[in-house]
């Protein structure tokens, strides 16, 4: 189907013949190489979950929220039970009713389950990216080459498989199915597909907020190529957006009718639309630490330049506005279309080789990037010690249950295992921990300025501390300071992430080391 602007019939036939290829891969050789992309997919993924006994990196607001379900006999509590009860229950909650659940039917716990179950859902998403690709891109070999980069690259799944991955990682799924379903809407004119895209749709906005706003902007894009001057599918693009709108209804109802249209509207605050500042600092950060990315860039250009030639403007058009739209999401959410692109420059390169050929390469291909992203650890993906969480048990045991911690542990506030997990580990309040504030309007962005404030006392000592409290005004009883030392620290050779604040406390006449261990040193404020 053509995939400019203005799709007549006439249109159509002249792009179709336009992205028709002299040969293309033969069923089984597709088939044999979607395999080898779930089975990189699966091994890459399993290589990051079992070595850990724990949740990979995040989780502990979805830990906690799981079980306020549950303690609610599974109606929508008002509060979450996370750090303090100062979160609104107003998470699309799809994702925590399904590991609720679970953890009642099965002998998994909930922390088993935010262990595999993102893993699982995210090797699903593996089969309906390629699905999508196929219906999206004009060949079979270009489908799985863009499959195979999905599968094999670190940022395709890393963030998806994390403790708090359950609910990105089933949002995730149900976008592309919904779009996969849309998109044939527009091909084969079948009714069915509206519905099921809306039905697909409705759940996604159900997993998770960032997911639906991908999906909404895709759709409107998808809309806009495909079915703006054709009634039919103006009208049951429609129905399927009510459909979407109506099937997450007893969510966002409920929320709208507890909190208000602030609370819902809040998570749009926490991060920046738009920011081509944000764009330049992400793509920076990826073509400095992920060689891979440069490689799957590269490609991309290659099917910018096919994508043009041959008239289909979508998926340039798609990428561009994705990536500016949500620049903190970019590639591993709004970056897809950077997949759909490098797979079509791939294919018309290693074409010409004949479809043997073709096939062995772009098996090469995925196995290349899938070593790469083996080889190289990632810098958010790992667990909370379980150093760290024996820490957390002695807090949890020895400590008031109205305690205040400060969590030191020199990270960005996006990469604090520590800080999120302590508050559903321990019971405990982190002050700091900005993780649930998106829907607190106007909560979010201070409580994260503050967390990033405080890291610097890491390199300090007490007086720093002390000037942060001055300036923040927050108040606080204890002192985590953390002996893990984060991903970019342990590259420079370090040992010790909070070396000088930890020294600078012990000696300090207003502190009391009450714990020391080798996850963390807590200190009591005398």
């Amino acid at each position: 189907m053509d995939g400019r602007f203005r799709p007549s019939a006439a249109d159509r036939g002249v792009a179709l013949a336009r992205w028709a290829v002299v040969a293309d891969l033969g069923r089984r050789g597709y088939a044999l190489g979607l395999a080898l992309a779930v089975a990189l997919g699966a091994a890459l993924r399993l290589q990051r979950v079992l070595p850990a006994d724990f949740p990979l990196h995040d989780g502990g607001l979805i830990y906690s929220m799981v079980g306020d379900l549950q303690a609610a006999s599974f109606r929508l509590p008002l509060y979450s039970s996370y750090n303090g009860g100062q979160v609104p229950f107003a998470y699309p909650p799809l994702g925590l009713y399904l590991a609720a659940a679970l953890d009642r039917m099965t002998p998994a716990s909930t922390l088993d389950l935010l262990r595999f179950l993102p893993l699982a859902l995210s090797l699903l998403t593996v089969a309906a990216f390629a699905l999508l690709a196929r219906s999206l891109l004009p060949s079979r070999g270009a489908a799985l080459a863009a499959a195979l980069l999905f599968a094999a690259y670190s940022e395709g799944f890393a963030w998806f498989i994390m403790g708090g991955g359950l609910p990105r990682s089933l949002g995730l799924l149900l976008a592309l199915l919904s779009l996969l379903w849309l998109h044939r809407l527009y091909a084969e004119r079948r009714p069915a597909y509206a519905w099921a895209s809306g039905l697909a749709g409705g759940l996604a906005l159900l997993s998770h907020l960032e997911m639906a706003w991908f999906l909404g902007l895709s759709g409107l894009l998808l809309f806009l190529a495909y079915g703006l001057r054709d009634p039919f599918c103006r009208r049951w693009t429609a129905l399927a957006a009510l459909g979407a709108l109506v099937a997450a209804a007893p969510w966002w109802a409920t929320v709208l009718a507890r909190h208000g249209p602030a609370t819902l509207l809040a998570p749009g605050a926490s991060r920046g639309l738009f920011s081509l500042a944000d764009l330049s600092w992400v793509l920076r950060s990826h073509l400095s630490q992920l060689p891979a990315f440069a490689l799957i860039l590269a490609l991309a250009l290659v099917g910018s330049a096919v994508a043009v030639a041959c008239g289909r403007r979508l998926l340039l058009v798609w990428l561009a506005v994705g990536a500016l739209a949500a620049p903190w999401l970019f590639p591993r959410l709004t970056g897809l279309p950077l997949y759909l692109l490098a797979g079509l420059g791939w294919w018309r390169a290693v074409r010409p080789w004949g479809m043997g050929a073709a096939a062995a390469l772009s098996g090469a291909l995925g196995l290349a990037v899938a070593i790469a992203t083996a080889l190289d650890p990632l810098p958010i993906d790992e667990p909370l010690s379980g150093e760290a969480r024996q820490a957390m048990a002695w807090a949890a045991a020895n400590t008031p249950p109205a305690s205040r911690f400060l969590v030191v542990e020199n990270r960005i506030w996006w990469d604090n295992p520590a800080a999120e997990w302590l508050p559903a580990l321990s019971g405990r309040l982190s002050v700091v921990t900005p993780q649930g504030l998106e829907w607190v309007p106007g909560a979010f962005l201070g409580r994260a300025r503050a967390y990033d404030q405080l890291q610097a006392c890491a390199e300090k000592g007490a007086d720093c501390l002390a000037a942060w409290a001055a300036d923040t005004g927050i108040a606080f009883d204890y002192v985590w300071v953390s002996k893990e030392v984060p991903y970019p620290l342990r590259r420079q050779g370090r040992d010790d992430c909070c070396a000088p604040l930890r020294h600078s406390l012990g000696e300090a006449p207003d502190y009391e080391p009450v714990y020391d261990g080798p996850g963390a040193t807590i200190f009591r404020r005398r």
